[in-house]
């Protein structure tokens, strides 16, 4: 993408016009590259296949690492009547051996060398609370400790997408720009 004041907004706030693009272009270059780094572009096209093949997908946006897409055979999604989530389950399959020595106690999960590692099923419970989004993980029914956390809806790194407008709801707003902002 590209950033540029136009010649009548420049105008209005009375701004040099050349100087104001030339550090907007520095802005979008930074943003492009910190886009690269983090593998921002193939999760959005990898979404997009999923939005048009599928009509829903979820994606995590970290902020210490990658984003991660979830598949539709993964995830529930709870939505409200404007067609928002309220609440999503992530089903993933892990080894026991790639959880730490502390989670596996207190599952009470033993890892036996002489036997081929069968995986577990994960559960991520993604709930919003009005302008909050908390989180856990759980594994047989039992709260993973240190998987909880809270954010700001907004800045909770948290999209269920989905392809078609929910009946009702503002047909004329991008149901992709309804998650990025207005």
């Amino acid at each position: 993408f590209r950033l540029e004041l136009d010649a009548f907004a420049a105008a209005n706030v009375q701004a040099d016009k050349p100087k104001t693009d030339s550090l907007l272009s520095q802005v979008s270059e930074s943003t492009a590259s910190l886009m690269e780094d983090l593998r921002v572009r193939p999760a959005m096209a990898e979404a997009l296949r999923h939005l048009i093949v599928a009509g829903n997908v979820v994606i995590h946006f970290p902020l210490d690492r990658a984003p991660k897409l979830y598949r539709l055979d993964q995830f529930v999604v709870k939505r409200n009547s404007e067609g928002d989530w309220v609440e999503i389950i992530i089903q993933e399959k892990v080894y026991p051996s790639t959880l730490s020595e502390k989670v596996r106690a207190t599952l009470g999960l033993k890892i036996d060398t002489d036997k081929s590692e069968q995986q577990i099923d994960i559960y991520t419970v993604v709930i919003r609370k009005g302008d909050t989004v908390e989180h856990y993980q759980e594994i047989d029914g039992k709260r993973v400790e240190g998987s909880e956390g809270k954010a700001p809806a907004n800045k909770s790194g948290w999209m269920a997408p989905r392809w078609l407008a929910v009946p009702g709801s503002d047909y004329g707003r991008s149901l992709i720009t309804e998650y990025l902002g207005d």
